[in-house]
């Protein structure tokens, strides 16, 4: 079962992808702990499930790029961290133009 710290960071990852074109089912994340072969060190993952529409590719790129994540896939030692990429990812993307 997903914890409210996973949940509100999911809900995050969904505003990001909106602020890049994408709906959160385009965007679909997955987030937890692993725990490494030494059977010992957790470790926390951000995961891009392939969801995304061929034609929707790029705009996914640029998102993963601003989350620095690898081949879709980002991992921090610890879960303040990656809230810390995440919401570094969404001050920085693009906002809407208001007039």
């Amino acid at each position: 079962m997903a914890t409210s710290a996973e949940i509100a960071l999911l809900h995050k990852i969904a505003l990001l992808a909106e602020r890049y074109g994408l709906k959160p089912s385009e965007a679909d994340a997955a987030v937890g702990e692993i725990t490494l072969s030494d059977g010992m060190t957790e470790r926390y993952r951000l995961e891009f499930l392939d969801s995304t529409p061929p034609e929707k590719d790029a705009q996914m790129d640029k998102m993963c790029q601003a989350l620095g994540a690898d081949k879709r896939f980002v991992m921090a030692q610890t879960f303040g961290e990656l809230e810390d990429i995440v919401d570094r990812a969404l001050a920085l993307a693009p906002r809407a133009r208001t007039r």
